[in-house]
């Protein structure tokens, strides 16, 4: 363990590079070789922890973690003890973390409301799942060059209902970013991490933590006995809502603080958390709803879209003033080129040639001409994806989300494609009007359903005659709601080929046993005496 030069670990870890390491603790980036995947690994040396509360913190990481599985939170493959080893393994997730990037520059308000929705996803979920993180900060907050953003360290977790692993005499936690309650000592809820994560918001728009000063002593009683009424004062340029929930979230007394991470997802229009998309189908468990009211219903529904007025169809209630989400893109005179121009600079995007492309995209119009006078003059489009998507109008790639302005496109009738590589391509119809700009706010993470496959000992996948891999998987696997034909391959067993049904925002269990399999046929086939 000493030496990084010792490739395997553990039988089963192929060491890649060590990002760092002390006397008791490791991290690493390694292959493991039964996942054929590359991870991250974090080791723990029990012989030389001096304090216990590391190993059991440690310990407490894994187990955590275990429970959760949510894109926006870092995923355990697995963890283990080896002779006096203690490791995790993370999923690879190649990042930087949030402090570093607030230090190497500037983001747009849409880039960062993007990144303070998705962790608001992540807690959410935790919460859920009674997790309160304790430690959450800029640091703890990983985001790659695609805008994903994941929560990790989860060492300091607690479920809400332990009692905890620390005396009320210590404090555990980063000051600066730790609420009121959790530098008393006093029972954490996920109110707690809501302050941590207002404290995150108000630095991320204003540039500075309302409450750090010169050592750890000045900071906490900063946050002790802050000024209340003086916050608002600093957010005037943060957008609205976002500017009333800050002050929300730096109540001092949790009685006054915003209850939970769904409730700011709403008043941000996100669409409703899994805690109240829950709520709802307990409650809808217990109705009945008679038979003829519905089909009546049905009935008004359909004559409402069928003879609705075609020009309305796709444009209400998201269309905004041209003027309102600022526009960097360009597109040159002679329409060869698509110029997207991003926070990293200008770059050319994928694009066809001729007259499909003077047809897609063209250039604005000289003086002011009115959408009147010149039907040609093109809108604007602004997509917000979550997680993220490669964005395609008519088979042409434009740009990935998350976009920090608009894109210029010919008016008229378009098909958007939104490409994640972990999802189905999200495919529909839009219209987009001169002078106007249309928004498409989408959520993959609503729009599908999920195949979990466990396979003894191991299996290749089929969906519908689609390669998917090789068992075990990391996660399950996204596939449209509806019917789908399931085919696994081993080469020492038959091929099994049967039909599943996945349902939208649901998880379908898929167990095989190859070996029970052939025991069953064995059975069946035998003489009966």
């Amino acid at each position: 363990m000493d030496d990084v030069t010792k490739q395997i670990l553990f039988d089963k870890f192929e060491i890649i590079s060590c990002v760092k390491k002390d006397e008791s603790t490791g991290v690493y980036i390694a292959h493991h070789i039964y996942l054929g995947k590359k991870i991250f690994l974090k080791t723990l040396d029990q012989a030389k922890v001096v304090d216990e509360a590391v190993l059991k913190r440690f310990k407490r990481e894994a187990k955590v973690l275990a429970r959760l599985d949510h894109p926006n939170i870092i995923k355990v493959f697995d963890f283990g003890t080896h002779d006096h080893f203690f490791y995790i393994s993370f999923e690879y997730f190649e990042s930087s973390d949030l402090r570093k990037m607030m230090q190497q520059g500037s983001f747009a308000d849409e880039q960062k409301i993007d990144i303070l929705i998705r962790i608001l996803k992540g807690l959410d979920y935790a919460h859920q799942n009674k997790i309160v993180h304790r430690d959450l900060k800029p640091e703890n907050i990983l985001i790659n060059a695609k805008g994903q953003v994941k929560i990790a360290d989860f060492g300091l977790a607690q479920g809400v209902n332990e009692s905890g692993l620390t005396s009320k005499s210590s404090i555990v936690g980063t000051p600066g970013y730790m609420s009121p309650e959790q530098i008393l000592g006093e029972k954490l809820t996920s109110q707690s991490d809501l302050f941590s994560f207002g404290v995150i918001a108000y630095e991320l728009f204003v540039g500075e933590n309302p409450f750090l000063g010169s050592d750890v002593g000045v900071t906490i009683n900063n946050i002790l006995t802050f000024d209340e009424s003086r916050i608002p004062a600093s957010l005037v340029n943060v957008p609205a809502p976002l500017n009333e929930i800050i002050v929300g979230l730096l109540k001092r007394s949790k009685k006054d603080r915003i209850i939970s991470a769904g409730e700011i997802l709403q008043r941000l229009g996100e669409k409703e958390s899994q805690a109240a998309e829950s709520i709802k189908v307990e409650k809808n468990k217990g109705r009945k709803f008679k038979t003829a009211a519905v089909f009546v219903l049905a009935a008004v529904i359909l004559v409402i879209f069928i003879f609705r007025p075609r020009h309305t169809s796709e444009v209400a209630n998201i269309e905004k003033p041209l003027q309102q989400i600022p526009d960097t893109s360009v597109v040159d005179s002679a329409g060869k080129n698509i110029l997207l121009q991003t926070s990293s600079g200008v770059e050319m995007a994928e694009k066809p040639s001729g007259n499909r492309l003077e047809k897609l995209f063209k250039s604005p119009p000289q003086g002011n001409i009115t959408a009147k006078e010149n039907p040609n003059i093109p809108g604007k489009l602004f997509v917000r994806c979550s997680p993220w998507a490669e964005i395609f109008i008519d088979s042409v790639k434009i740009d990935t989300t998350p976009l920090s302005d608009t894109l210029r496109v010919a008016a008229g009738r378009r098909q958007l494609v939104l490409k994640h590589p972990d999802y189905p391509a999200y495919i529909r119809k839009i219209v987009v009007e001169p002078m106007r700009t249309k928004v498409v706010t989408v959520n993959l993470d609503t729009l599908f359903g999920f195949l979990n496959c466990k396979i003894y000992p191991w299996g290749e996948i089929f969906i519908d005659g689609k390669a998917q891999g090789q068992s075990p998987f990391p996660r399950p696997i996204c596939l449209q709601p509806g019917r789908h034909l399931i085919k696994v391959k081993n080469p020492q067993y038959q091929d099994i080929e049967e039909y599943i049904q996945i349902n939208r925002r649901d998880t379908t269990e898929y167990e095989l046993d190859f070996e029970q399999v052939v025991a069953a046929k064995r059975g069946k086939s035998a003489p009966n005496n």
